[in-house]
């Protein structure tokens, strides 16, 4: 985590405020330890609409193969089913998250 986002942190946050007050060795090490994935919630929904649109036009692909009398690649099938999984793998909650 770069330097700025952790003044960007303490300066939004007054809980950690008072803890870096008190603690700023354990806290530093907290705050580094914290991994962006944690953190950044775009990352989360940049993926979570990545594999949406996977589902949707594979989906709506196989749906147009099918109405136009071809049949659907086993490809096209498992990249669906794969994104199905792989989103809610992403969706379901974590079970050490309390």
């Amino acid at each position: 985590m770069r330097v700025q986002d952790v003044a960007k942190m303490v300066e939004h946050d007054p809980e950690l405020q008072q803890r870096m007050k008190d603690d700023p060795v354990g806290t530093m090490a907290t705050v580094a330890a914290t991994s962006p994935l944690q953190t950044d919630t775009t990352i989360y929904r940049l993926v979570v609409v990545a594999l949406s649109l996977t589902i949707l036009l594979s989906v709506g692909g196989a749906l147009y193969l099918e109405i136009m009398g071809k049949t659907t690649p086993q490809m096209l099938t498992a990249l669906s089913g794969t994104a199905i999984g792989a989103l809610a793998g992403l969706l379901a909650p974590s079970p050490n998250r309390e």
